[in-house]
């Protein structure tokens, strides 16, 4: 396992390396520790938001909180540093497992090193993209936000002023989630997490014998309606293709986890999170009873 040496990197700057713990006493189960690198974007919001709020992203962490129970399994696409794996591997316990994809090699190196420092041994972690084919991609690396690596070309983005002066191009493995896993070894298989920049439609398309198969109960689906439009996809796809399998669409909004009708939208000036679940599954589930919007600031909009 290569992990990152902290005691070097707070050799040489005191003030770059942050630890955050994450209580999880509400859930009955130890604390995790993040360790972040203040320097890069995506960490800073980690930071801020988990120092200020308790969590990162809370309308996610509370569904897994009030979701995830010993013995489930969890698919994390776009682990990116490892919050989520590290939620979920400790809410599923030792008897559960949690499937990270993560592409990005500096990225997964940093999840490596959380995973290592939390004695998690329920997570497996993988180095693909993914999405509705298999085989190799094109993958756009974003110099400016270490959470926006994209399938598109990221340098278009008006805020990547960094990666508009050096674009980079890597050629990365891609799978579909359909053929990648074997669906019996899947049974318990309670929640997926996307957050792929736009690129989420494709995922569900390639994963939909998977998630009609065994109704997964939650899918947690970033909404960047920017990176939507540059892959030539739009939030009415995307809820689209979920109402075809039967699974309304929710998000937080008045404080609340509440469905969406097809015809309603949710205004708003960054990403948010939308949640897809069974019709069949919702009329029995409650709510958390948790205040927080679903709104988060990775960056404008991507």
């Amino acid at each position: 396992m290569s992990c990152i040496d902290m005691n070097k990197s707070n050799r040489q700057s005191d003030n770059r390396w942050k630890r955050t713990l994450i209580s999880l006493s509400s859930a009955g189960k130890s604390a995790f520790a993040l360790d972040l690198d203040l320097t890069l974007f995506s960490h800073r919001i980690i930071y801020e938001e988990t120092q200020q709020t308790g969590f990162y992203e809370k309308d996610i962490s509370f569904l897994m909180i009030s979701l995830l129970k010993p013995g489930d399994m969890v698919i994390d696409v776009g682990a990116h540093i490892g919050y989520f794996t590290l939620l979920a591997g400790s809410l599923v316990e030792e008897s559960g497992r949690v499937f990270s994809f993560e592409p990005i090699e500096e990225n997964r190196k940093r999840l490596m090193h959380q995973v290592g420092i939390n004695g998690l041994t329920n997570a497996i972690l993988y180095p693909d993209v993914v999405g509705d084919q298999n085989g190799k991609t094109t993958f756009f690396y974003n110099e400016d936000n270490d959470g926006g690596h994209a399938i598109w070309d990221v340098s278009r983005h008006p805020f990547n002023e960094k990666t508009k002066r050096a674009p980079r191009l890597l050629s990365l493995p891609i799978v579909r989630l359909d053929d990648f896993f074997n669906p019996d070894a899947l049974s318990k298989l309670k929640m997926i997490k996307i957050d792929t920049e736009g690129n989420e439609l494709n995922v569900l398309a390639g994963a939909r014998h998977l998630i009609d198969t065994h109704r997964v109960k939650c899918i947690a689906c970033e909404l960047n309606r920017y990176g939507l439009k540059q892959m030539g996809h739009s939030e009415r796809q995307l809820r689209g293709f979920m109402y075809d399998l039967d699974y309304e669409t929710l998000a937080y909004f008045n404080d609340r986890l509440r469905v969406l009708t097809p015809d309603q939208y949710l205004k708003a000036d960054a990403v948010l999170n939308l949640f897809f679940m069974p019709k069949e599954f919702i009329q029995g589930f409650r709510s958390p009873e948790h205040q927080c919007t679903g709104y988060h600031r990775k960056n404008q909009e991507n």
